[in-house]
C-alpha cells in the first residue's frame, strides 16, 4: 500500500484510510455508529473504490463514510464536534477497533504547541476584532511589548511545549506499536511532524 500525501489527506475519504498502512480499516472491515445497530462493510465498487455497504430499511446501500453515518442516524457529519468519535471501524483479521476520532490522531499526532505571540494575538483579537490589517497591528502590538509583559504568554508557550513532547512521546510509542502491529518497516512522511488537527 501506498500513503497518500499528508497534504492532501481528507480524513472521512475511505480511500485515505484503506491506503494507510498503519491504519486497521481494511477491505472487510466492520464499520459501526454509536445509537445504531446496523453494521456496515467495506467494500470495492464496480469502480474498485472502497465504500461502505450496508442495509438500511431492507434496502442495500454504499456509500462514504459520511453518506453512511447520515443514513444509519440520521444526522449529517460534521467537520467538528463529536460525532466522529461516534464512528468505529472494527479490523477482522486483528479485531482491533477505532473511532474515526482516533484515526485521525494516529495520522496527525498531537496538536502543535501554541507560540506566545500567538497565544497574545487571540487575547488581543477580542479587542480588536477581525480586520484586514490585524496580522500587522498584531505584530507590531507585540514588538512594543516590555519582555515583563511578554512573560506571562511566554510562560504559556512554554507549558504547551512541554504538554507537546509529553504526548509526541506517548504518540512515537503508539506508531512503533503499530508499525511492529501492521508489519511496516518504512514510515510514510505523514508521520512525525505533530499538526494542528484541524479538519479538512
Amino acid at each position: 500500500k501506498t500513503p497518500a500525501s499528508k497534504k492532501r489527506i481528507r480524513f472521512k475519504d475511505l480511500d485515505v484510510l484503506v491506503n494507510d498502512p498503519l491504519i486497521p480499516v481494511d477491505i472487510g472491515c466492520t464499520v459501526t455508529c454509536v445509537g445504531s445497530n446496523i453494521r456496515g462493510t467495506v467494500v470495492l465498487n464496480k469502480q474498485k473504490k472502497p465504500v461502505i455497504e450496508y442495509l438500511c430499511r431492507g434496502k442495500k446501500q454504499t456509500g462514504t463514510i459520511a453518506q453512511f453515518y447520515k443514513g444509519v442516524t440520521g444526522e449529517p457529519l460534521q467537520a467538528k464536534g463529536d460525532s466522529w468519535t461516534k464512528i468505529f471501524f472494527t479490523d477482522k483479521p486483528t479485531n482491533i477497533t477505532r473511532s474515526l476520532e482516533d484515526i485521525k490522531y494516529i495520522i496527525k499526532g498531537p496538536k502543535k504547541a501554541v507560540s506566545a505571540f500567538l497565544y497574545y494575538s487571540k487575547e488581543i483579537r477580542e479587542t480588536l476584532g477581525k480586520t484586514s490589517d490585524f496580522a500587522k497591528k498584531s505584530g507590531d502590538m507585540w514588538k512594543a511589548l516590555s519582555e515583563e509583559e511578554k512573560q506571562k504568554y511566554k510562560q504559556k508557550e512554554q507549558e504547551d511545549k512541554e504538554r507537546f513532547n509529553k504526548e509526541k512521546t506517548q504518540w512515537n510509542a503508539l506508531i512503533a506499536h503499530l508499525q511492529q502491529q501492521r508489519g511496516v518497516s518504512e514510515l510514510s512522511d505523514m508521520y512525525g511532524e505533530g499538526d494542528s488537527q484541524d479538519d479538512d
